[in-house]
């Protein structure tokens, strides 16, 4: 083998694929022929988004940074209850916390029908593992405006207690059903009231 041939295997090797590339081979790895998008690090991206619209949820970022560490349900409600109330489908989100119960981000994983979401417990815990939160909130809303839950509900709730347990350094919180002025805690079995100030 030739000086210049050994010299472009090399490069190429380095590369860790099996394109062809020109001598200037990139320091990264290639992602030439990968249709799936690379995730970002959870502190590139504090806040994560899925969904379509970037802005969708800048009212809520604003109200965490305020609120500061999530602390009730109340502070669920507060948070999320002025974007979600907004609602005409059923919206599933998961709200991410680090062991302060910072907010570290919020995931919207699924969107329904006015009166039902179907969500998988292995994509609520999939997106909670791949941005490393430490805690846990799942989070949706009854654009009917009660905010009781239903028997699928304490259902999910009970997977994730279970699926939650597996991981050590996990733990999951709550789920909250966002109403019209009311809120539902699954952990508490409890209705409650927001106030009007």
């Amino acid at each position: 083998m030739s000086v210049m041939s050994k010299k472009k295997s090399e490069e190429v090797a380095a590369c860790g694929c099996s394109h062809s590339h020109p001598a200037s081979v990139p320091t990264k790895p290639c992602t030439e022929g990968d249709k799936s998008p690379a995730l970002p690090p959870p502190m590139e991206l504090p806040w994560v988004r899925v969904a379509r619209d970037p802005e969708h949820y800048a009212q809520v970022r604003q109200l965490a940074d305020t609120i500061g560490p999530i602390t009730s349900t109340e502070k669920v409600y507060d948070m999320l209850a002025p974007v979600l109330m907004k609602e005409d489908q059923e919206v599933f989100v998961v709200v991410l916390l680090d062991h302060r119960m910072l907010c570290r981000g919020i995931a919207e994983l699924h969107r329904g029908e006015r009166t039902k979401v179907h969500v998988a417990t292995e994509d609520i815990m999939r997106m909670v593992l791949v941005y490393g939160a430490e805690r846990y909130i799942t989070v949706h809303n009854h654009p009917t405006g009660k905010a009781k839950a239903s028997k699928k509900d304490f259902d999910l709730h009970a997977n994730l207690v279970e699926k939650t347990k597996l991981f050590s350094r996990i733990k999951y919180e709550d789920s909250v059903v966002i109403g019209l002025d009311e809120y539902f805690s699954i952990r508490e079995n409890k209705l409650h009231k927001k106030d009007k100030r």
